[in-house]
């Protein structure tokens, strides 16, 4: 794993989760057997009136930043996803101002992380290309018979 987020294209994202689901059965190492599908068909209703097969998801992280990692935490059932903060000084110059690695241990640990290394552009792109990929990708794998 590199220390920089690079994202992908979208053309590549879906021609990787294809070429991968059918060559190994799986998309970004997450294996087809455990593609998550909600088989009660009970949905839960989240504060602001969605319904959503599964409460469960990540909490903001490396996993929902990029539109890989959002697609793969989909898959495996995460339906409720926190994303990343975005902030005003990012890409480049957070870079510059927060040393890397960003947990410091010593006598004591110290996380000095910042939320993102993307730009709120980048970010913006990552977020609106999982939601496309997760519409096109979950009836093509059988994961998902609602909006959700």
């Amino acid at each position: 794993m590199g220390d920089i987020m690079r994202p992908m294209g979208f053309d590549q994202l879906i021609n990787w989760s294809l070429s991968e689901y059918k060559q190994e059965n799986s998309v970004f190492g997450v294996k087809k057997e455990k593609f998550y599908k909600n088989r009660s068909g009970r949905r839960m209703t989240t504060v602001l009136g969605d319904k959503l097969a599964s409460a469960v998801g990540p909490a903001a992280g490396p996993a929902t930043q990029l539109a890989q990692n959002i697609v793969a935490a989909y898959l495996g059932g995460a339906r409720f996803l926190e994303l990343k903060t975005v902030q005003v000084m990012d890409g480049e110059e957070i870079r510059q101002a927060v040393p890397k690695p960003c947990i410091a241990a010593g006598d004591e640990c110290y996380n000095c992380e910042w939320s993102t290394e993307l730009t709120v552009q980048e970010a913006y792109e990552e977020y609106v290309k999982a939601w496309l990929a997760i519409h096109v990708l979950a009836p093509e794998f059988g994961v998902s018979d609602a909006n959700d």
